[in-house]
């Protein structure tokens, strides 16, 4: 699996059938989740853009509040992905199956590879090369600087998906019994 169908092997990204089938909007906020980054630490840069809407979903939240510019919630799918469907971006780890249903979704996206994962680092690299996607190292004292270049550029590139998990498991259920027969 990868972002691009580089052959008839390699398959695109599953998404949910929910995010497939979505009819995205913008509501204005961004879509936080970033589970290698403390609440503590998300709170402290995240408040320093008071002009912003976010929503930031962590493990370390139990009940949905809000504080500031922040509406801090408990990690749940359904409630991510009415977020996911109608926010302005997403700020997530680099990982593939959320960075595909933005782009999906035509959302803004940004990643920041989670430290020490050879995976996120490739992904976020692919994510650069192919989709224009902003990549940062980390969230500290110059995220304000990273998030205001980044949205304030245009981004229009999307990843346009069509088939289903079950349309995929189907798709490499056949191929692998075809290169048996072959």
């Amino acid at each position: 699996m990868h972002f691009e169908k580089y052959d008839r092997f390699i398959f695109q990204p599953i998404i949910k059938k929910a995010i497939l089938n979505a009819e995205p909007c913008n509501d204005g906020h961004f879509t936080v989740y970033l589970s290698q980054f403390s609440l503590e630490i998300l709170r402290k840069y995240f408040h320093q853009l008071s002009k912003f809407k976010f929503h930031i979903f962590s493990g370390e939240v139990l009940n949905t509040h809000e504080d500031g510019n922040i509406k801090f919630l408990p990690i749940n799918k359904e409630i991510f992905n009415n977020s996911l469907i109608t926010c302005n971006g997403l700020i997530t780890s680099a990982g593939f199956e959320t960075p595909a249903e933005a782009l999906h979704l035509g959302k803004k996206l940004m990643v920041v590879p989670i430290s020490g994962q050879y995976e996120q680092l490739c992904n976020a690299a692919a994510l650069v090369d192919s989709f224009g996607v902003k990549s940062i190292k980390t969230v500290d004292e110059n995220f304000s600087t990273h998030f205001y270049n980044w949205v304030n550029t245009n981004y229009s590139k999307s990843l346009y998906l069509t088939e289903t998990t079950e349309q995929i498991i189907d798709n490499v259920i056949n191929w692998g019994i075809s290169s048996k027969v072959n």
